[in-house]
């Protein structure tokens, strides 16, 4: 039996902001999804948010999934500290 994921993504600047800072991420080939909120309100949310999901796109695949978490997460703390 195999198995098909479905999804949709969608987002909404609402109310109080005038950019977006929401950031999504969808690799269904690789069961891989993220959402990343830019915490609205703080400097340059939009850019920290995209960075995650770009960040994570690229990570080598032959990685353990801890060490994929940990190299995307060192490398988005150098690139915006």
């Amino acid at each position: 039996m195999t198995l098909r994921t479905r999804y949709s993504v969608q987002t909404h600047v609402g109310l109080k902001r005038k950019v977006n800072e929401d950031a999504m991420l969808a690799l269904p080939e690789l069961n891989i999804w993220l959402v990343s909120d830019g915490m609205g309100g703080h400097a340059a949310g939009d850019y920290a948010s995209r960075l995650i999901a770009d960040m994570a796109a690229g990570i080598p695949l032959d990685l353990e999934p801890g060490d994929r978490l940990q190299r995307c997460a060192t490398h988005c703390m150098r690139h915006t500290g």
